[in-house]
């Protein structure tokens, strides 16, 4: 449903670019990007814990990270 502001500017409210660009200006980040920043930050935390059982995971854990990474690039 178009939603009309008080310049007469009707906005799509369905649109992916108008949501995109609202969420710019408010400076808030997609889904994706924040899942993927607390991500990252478990896995380095995860990684640096000397507990055995976990150092069995941490193989895969930077795997993870290392495609995090190319994520985060994508959306800067």
């Amino acid at each position: 449903m178009p939603f009309k502001t008080d310049s007469n500017i009707n906005i799509n409210t369905r649109s992916h670019e108008a949501v995109d660009v609202c969420l710019e200006m408010f400076g808030c980040l997609q889904a994706e990007r924040i899942i993927a920043i607390r991500k990252r930050k478990f896995l380095n935390k995860f990684c640096a814990i000397p507990n055995a059982l976990c150092r069995v995971f941490v193989a895969i854990a930077n795997l993870l990270r290392h495609n995090l990474n190319h994520v985060a690039r994508a959306f800067s």
